[in-house]
C-alpha cells in the first residue's frame, strides 16, 4: 500500500535528535549528548539528506547518531515513515569515537583518488541500527560533468570491524545471484513442443488439472505467466 512506502519525517527527527541530545528525557535529566559536528560528506554531497532503510514490515526508516561527551557514538534516534510513524532511541555501548570512526571509513576505499574525467566524493556517514549494535556506512560516488553521482564503494564500521565493497551486499558480505543461462531459439522451441506434447496428451486423457499445470509452463517460457 500507498501509505506504507511513506517517507520519515526528517526536519522534525533532526529537531527530535537536537532535542534530546541537548536535554535528555525526563527520567534522567540532565544529558551530555551531543548531535556530532560533522557528517562526514564531502561538499558536493553535503545537501543530500542520507538515505532510508527497509524495515520488516515494508516500511522505511532513517537514523541520525548521537554521541556522548566524549565524542563516541552512544547511539541513534531513528524516525520511521509508514503507517506508524514515529521515533525511538537505540542504545549501543560499543559505538566507536566519532572522529576515529570517520577516518577508517575513508581509509576503507584504497583506491579513492582522482579518477579520469571526474572526481570522488563522500556521502554522509550514516548510522544503521541492527541487532549487534549501530552500524556506521559512508558511500563513494564518482562525479561527472553532467552525470548524476554513480556509486563506487560503500564501507561499513561496527566496533572495530570494517568492511567494504562495491555495494553495501558487497560490503555484508552477499553476492548477487547469477542470472540464469539464456535459452536458444532451438532451446525454446524444444521446450514449447515438449509442454504441447503434454497438453495433447492431458486433453486425450482429460487430465484438466494437468493442462492447467502445462498451459501456465507454456505462459511462462513465453513470458506471460499466469495472472
Amino acid at each position: 500500500a500507498i501509505v506504507t512506502q511513506l517517507p520519515p519525517a526528517l526536519d522534525g527527527a533532526l529537531a527530535q535528535r537536537a532535542a534530546f541530545a541537548a536535554a535528555g528525557t525526563v527520567s534522567e535529566g540532565a544529558s551530555a549528548r551531543k548531535v556530532p559536528p560533522t557528517d562526514g560528506a564531502d561538499s558536493a554531497l553535503a545537501a543530500d539528506p542520507g538515505g532510508r532503510f527497509a524495515l520488516r514490515d515494508g516500511g522505511f526508516a532513517v537514523a541520525f547518531p548521537v554521541l556522548r561527551s566524549d565524542d563516541h557514538v552512544e547511539g541513534a534516534v531513528v524516525a520511521r515513515g509508514g503507517r506508524s510513524p514515529g521515533t525511538r532511541w537505540i542504545v549501543d555501548s560499543a559505538g566507536p569515537h566519532w572522529t576515529g570512526a570517520l577516518d577508517r571509513l575513508r581509509s576503507a576505499d584504497s583506491a579513492a583518488g582522482s579518477v579520469r574525467d571526474g572526481r570522488v566524493a563522500r556521502g554522509r556517514v550514516q548510522a544503521v541500527p541492527t541487532t549487534r549494535g549501530v552500524v556506521l556506512t559512508q558511500a563513494t560516488y564518482i562525479i561527472r560533468s553532467q552525470n548524476p553521482p554513480a556509486l563506487s564503494s560503500v564501507a561499513l564500521l561496527r566496533a572495530d570491524s570494517l568492511r567494504s565493497g562495491s555495494t553495501l551486499l558487497a560490503a555484508l558480505g552477499g553476492t548477487v545471484p547469477a542470472p540464469p543461462p539464456m535459452q536458444t531459439p532451438a532451446d525454446l522451441r524444444a521446450a514449447a513442443a515438449a509442454l504441447y506434447d503434454s497438453l495433447r496428451a492431458d486433453q486425450r486423457r482429460g487430465d484438466w488439472r494437468g493442462f492447467a499445470d502445462h498451459w501456465d509452463s507454456l505462459g511462462r517460457l513465453l513470458g506471460r505467466p499466469p495472472r
